[in-house]
């Protein structure tokens, strides 16, 4: 018998943090949500800004809110990864909008902001239809680009903007919008995304194993297990995902029923080990089962 099917799942509830279905609504990924939601569905808002810690939900807060947009009533434009010059930045956008990258060869700024311009009002304005642009890890863009950017979100047709940004980040890129007066007006909505409280720990670990399938009512981690899940994790959904995937692993390789403290317990013994903390309990034996 599978690890998945000795635990009653379809398929495996912790890998990752960016599936879709797996997002879990606590307090701050909800109002995050709604808050953003709000701001691209009034379409004149301009800039808004999400930040929180590596691992915090930024990415999977950003996925959901892009697919919560219709299509009927918006296109969107999505990067991973925001590291880019600005003139790459366009023509990454034009190949989204236009299903092709631009050939850039001889081409000038103006032209390119020109047919940038151009194909938003064909494919989009025209259409009824308004651009969400989401830009991920933005703490690593140049202030220049990022100055560069400000100025796209004054593209408007008789009084109606054409797009609006979200600009998603770490907090380091608080201060560099302290240090850029002229962007930091621009941003009509900001919100820090804070990690999951104690008591919406357990919660999060039930909704991913139910997204994954099981639907035993006995609770497949003790309350004592979920504690130090959160002790260990401070409630960092990445680090949640990871205790729990290797308690589970640990869980079969085991052949038990429920996910207790000792097994939690062995799984972060043996992490702190493997980061030489010395001082932590003696390392338990333990091994990883294909799920």
């Amino acid at each position: 018998m599978s690890a998945l099917a000795y635990f009653g799942l379809r398929e495996r509830p912790f890998e990752g943090n960016t599936n879709v279905r797996f997002f879990y609504v606590s307090q701050g990924h909800g109002e995050a949500l709604a808050r953003l939601r709000y701001l691209v569905r009034d379409r004149n808002m301009g800039i808004g800004v999400l930040t929180g810690e590596i691992g915090s939900g930024k990415t999977i807060t950003r996925s959901v809110l892009e697919r919560m947009l219709r299509t009927t009533a918006f296109r969107v434009v999505s990067l991973e990864s925001s590291n880019l010059p600005f003139v790459h930045l366009l023509a990454e956008f034009l190949n989204q909008l236009e299903g092709r990258p631009p050939d850039l060869t001889g081409l000038t700024k103006y032209e390119l902001l020109f047919r940038f311009k151009k194909t938003v009002m064909e494919n989009v304005h025209l259409k009824g239809r308004h651009l969400a642009v989401f830009l991920d890890e933005v703490q690593q863009m140049h202030p220049g680009t990022l100055d560069e950017l400000k100025n796209l979100t004054n593209l408007s047709v008789g009084g109606d903007n054409l797009l609006t940004m979200i600009l998603v980040g770490q907090p380091e890129f608080r201060d560099t919008l302290r240090r850029m007066p002229q962007l930091d007006q621009r941003v009509s909505l900001r919100f820090h995304l804070n990690f999951l409280g104690d008591d919406e720990v357990g919660r999060y670990i039930q909704h991913r194993l139910e997204m994954a399938g099981r639907e035993e009512a006995d609770p497949l981690f003790s309350d004592d297990a979920v504690r130090l899940v959160y002790r260990e994790s401070q409630g960092i959904p990445r680090l949640v995902n990871r205790l729990c995937k290797l308690s589970l692993d640990q869980g079969y390789s085991l052949q038990r029923r429920q996910i207790d403290e000792d097994i939690v317990s062995g799984i972060i013994s043996d992490l702190h080990l493997q980061k030489g903390d010395r001082d932590e309990t003696p390392r338990r034996k333990w091994h990883s089962a294909k799920m």
